[in-house]
């Protein structure tokens, strides 16, 4: 499975995220690669980022 939640009402294919763009009201632009930018909200911030290091340590 390559889905994480971003916010309440959307998944986020993690194998097609270009990068991450953190900003200043503690939110974060994800870039997909094909040019979308989606924003992963604070309070799926935490979980977001354990299921991504998850991810990069199993591959």
């Amino acid at each position: 499975m390559g889905f994480a939640r971003n916010n309440k009402s959307m998944l986020v294919n993690i194998y097609h995220i270009k990068e991450l763009k953190a900003q200043v009201n503690m939110r974060v632009n994800i870039v997909l690669d094909n040019g979308e930018q989606i924003v992963l909200n604070r309070s799926y911030k935490n979980e977001f980022y354990k299921y991504l290091e998850k991810r990069v340590t199993q591959s």
